[in-house]
């Protein structure tokens, strides 16, 4: 008998070969049999590989929320900025405030020049570590968190360039 699938034949002593009902291949491993026609786990048993859920659904851990907020308060800062370099204006370290299509890429660069020099990453971020935790306390269910978070990220954002885009009005020029 062939414990390999297929069908299980038998010769008989007269020559004649009868090929019988497909025999279900067993897989022995250690102590451990496994049904290999038969893979699908029951509806009850639990998913091994699925998100922890509750009543409420899935409930991401704080830390997971938080780094979701930073990454999108910080992702946002270098295509906003061309955006404020674009519409509005923009302060390049070294040369001064740029506007219009010539302001994308020096506002790119002086945003990264701000931000991993001057600390301004780390305002954003924990700004948007901030607001996400806040939005994942208010808004529990996933689909609208998600979505609130990046609003708030993308609003805290655009609030904190577009005070460096107008920060000689208020301190004087520098």
């Amino acid at each position: 008998m062939s414990s390999w699938g297929g069908t299980h034949r038998t010769e008989h002593s007269d020559g004649d070969i009868e090929h019988q009902r497909p025999v279900q291949s067993v897989c022995t491993i250690g102590n451990t049999r496994r049904d290999k026609m038969n893979t699908k786990l029951p509806a009850s048993a639990p998913n091994p590989y699925a998100a922890v859920n509750t009543e409420m659904g899935y409930q991401p851990s704080r830390s997971n929320v938080a780094w979701t907020g930073v990454l999108w308060s910080v992702g946002f800062a270098i295509p906003l900025s061309a955006l404020m370099g674009l519409v509005f204006r923009f302060p390049v370290p070294f040369v001064g405030y740029v506007s219009g299509f010539d302001a994308i890429l020096p506002s790119m660069i002086g945003v990264l020049f701000y931000g991993v020099a001057l600390g301004g990453f780390i305002v954003i971020g924990v700004l948007g570590a901030i607001a996400a935790i806040t939005v994942a306390a208010i808004h529990p269910e996933q689909a609208g968190q998600r979505n609130w978070i990046r609003l708030i990220s993308l609003v805290i954002t655009t609030a904190c360039l577009f005070c460096l885009a107008i920060l000689d009005k208020v301190i004087g020029p520098w």
